[in-house]
């Protein structure tokens, strides 16, 4: 084989490939990367070893002195191409963050291979029972998870938290097309918390350099035995509508309902919305695994896999009209760092699929990939 500049191998075939690719090529300089889709006979011809058998699950990147690289770790190079979204690329292809990478572009891989549109319940849960038992592969002895810390009450404090994201996504959903600034205060003592939070637009769109959404919600948690629940009402306020950004809507009030409960070394979690007002009658809810153990001091991982879906009229509303159904896929991976007890970093990757397409046509893409950093001080 010879080449002057990579190739990155694809399945043409796949929509949701085909939508990462498409994210992609927009990221990387023109001309950088070479695109072939392994569904044109020429390209099975040229790369066969690559294209046909369990080695067709999987996309490649291809590097002129021959180097190969498949799957999560192709899609790190890709983003090392990117001068935005380098050190994502530099994160995933971190050694200690590689197998969660693996494992989550490994459930993506079987999501697709099952035609996602024709996704239905049996599939989800299958996919959950499939992450629940890769993720102890890479459990380590001290590993501190979620479930052991749930429990705890902590006394009456103040948090800062500042938010700096690529772009906005809700539920799956792009609202706003470029980097965000996500501000927040909570107040919190007795299970109960406060939090005021904002969405301020950096990027060049409408509301450029002004807040377009601010939420005000108010917390409950506890827990009864081994199980975990919290309770919120929220308040969702969207100024300066003039002109309306991707994320304006009609104030919104909601409540949200999350259960938890403990499974080995994971977290089992539901959560269920309830939407008023702009979506009067919408519900959404998804069901999910989460991991965080604990890898050297100060330093934890946090991945998590869900599976959601709306209503009829939310699925109306956002998506298609195609009645109560799955609609999203949404894949997370993080590395908090706590350098003290007041401090906490958290560099945070997301990959979200739509299993329905849009019905808006600001928000065209499928595929979103997107992440950020947060900062966290508590007084």
């Amino acid at each position: 084989m010879h080449f002057t500049k990579p190739i990155l191998l694809y399945d043409g075939a796949c929509g949701m490939c085909r939508g990462g690719v498409g994210w992609l090529q927009k990221k990387v300089p023109s001309g950088a990367v070479d695109f072939l889709s392994t569904a044109e006979e020429q390209v099975s011809t040229r790369f066969p070893d690559l294209t046909t058998g369990n080695n067709s699950r999987q996309m490649y990147f291809i590097n002129p002195d021959g180097q190969i690289f498949g799957g999560a770790r192709a899609i790190a190079q890709m983003l090392l191409l990117s001068p935005t979204f380098k050190v994502f690329g530099l994160f995933l292809d971190f050694p200690l963050v590689r197998p969660f990478a693996a494992v989550g572009y490994r459930i993506l891989a079987f999501v697709r291979q099952r035609k996602s549109r024709s996704c239905n319940l049996h599939s989800l849960f299958l996919l959950c029972f499939i992450f629940l038992f890769s993720s102890p592969l890479f459990a380590q002895e001290d590993s501190v998870t979620v479930a052991e810390e749930q429990h705890k009450v902590a006394p009456v404090s103040f948090q800062l938290e500042s938010d700096i994201f690529s772009r906005y996504v809700w539920y799956g959903l792009a609202s706003s097309d470029g980097p965000v600034w996500q501000p927040s205060a909570s107040l919190s003592g007795y299970n109960f918390n406060f939090t005021a939070w904002g969405n301020f637009v950096l990027d060049n769109e409408p509301n450029q350099g002004t807040f377009n959404e601010v939420d005000l919600i108010l917390g409950y948690q506890n827990h009864f035995q081994k199980w975990g629940y919290a309770l919120s009402v929220e308040g969702d306020l969207f100024p300066n509508g003039t002109p309306k950004s991707l994320d304006f809507s009609t104030a919104t009030l909601k409540t949200n309902i999350r259960v938890t409960h403990p499974a080995g070394p994971v977290l089992l979690f539901a959560d269920f919305v309830g939407l008023f007002v702009s979506v009067a009658g919408g519900f959404y809810g998804d069901v999910g695994v989460e991991w965080q153990p604990k890898l050297v001091k100060n330093l934890s991982l946090d991945t998590y896999l869900l599976f959601g879906g709306g209503d009829e009229k939310f699925n109306r509303t956002h998506l298609a009209d195609e009645g109560t159904r799955p609609n999203l896929i949404e894949y997370a991976l993080s590395l908090p760092w706590t350098p003290n007890e007041k401090w906490t970093f958290t560099p945070t990757f997301h990959l979200t699929h739509l299993l329905l397409e849009p019905v808006q046509a600001a928000r065209p893409r499928q595929t979103q990939v997107w992440g950020g950093l947060k900062t966290i001080y508590i007084f």
